[in-house]
């Protein structure tokens, strides 16, 4: 089984805010194609951003930009230790599919290759779709 298909799976059994997951896209690196992150969250603000290991190339994720001034992150770490990570963001749309309602971000760490949803947070705006493009399926 690939990274992703690890983490679509877990992000789809997870059920985000108990929603059902629409879609999940691989955390890629828009500058070098590298698929390994340190990972950055702020569970009280929802926001999260991602570091590439290969370029340091560094994206907040989703919406959470707009949040991370505000945000006191944390690097995350898996429970043995690892804090390099393959990474996907699951989306669950509100009823009639026309807005994002609830995003989460699911880990993969690299050393003990253990899955993890680190963070989610509700999406209460429109429009929202957007977000889902933020990677390419």
């Amino acid at each position: 089984m690939t990274d992703l298909e690890e983490l679509d799976t877990y992000l789809r059994d997870f059920r985000a805010g108990g929603h059902p997951v629409a879609h999940v896209r691989e955390v890629v690196c828009a500058a070098c194609s590298g698929r390994t992150f340190s990972v950055l969250v702020d569970v009280d603000e929802q926001g999260s951003a991602v570091t590439c290991e290969a370029c340091g190339e560094q994206v907040a994720i989703a919406d959470s930009e707009e949040y991370l001034d505000e945000a006191e992150l944390e690097e995350c770490q898996c429970p043995c230790g690892g804090e390099s990570f393959a990474a996907a963001v699951g989306y669950a749309l509100t009823s009639d599919a026309t807005d994002v309602r609830w995003i989460s971000l699911a880990l993969l760490c690299r050393s003990d290759g253990q899955v993890g949803v680190y963070t989610d947070w509700k999406i209460d705006y429109g429009p929202s779709l957007p977000l889902i493009d933020q990677f390419k399926a």
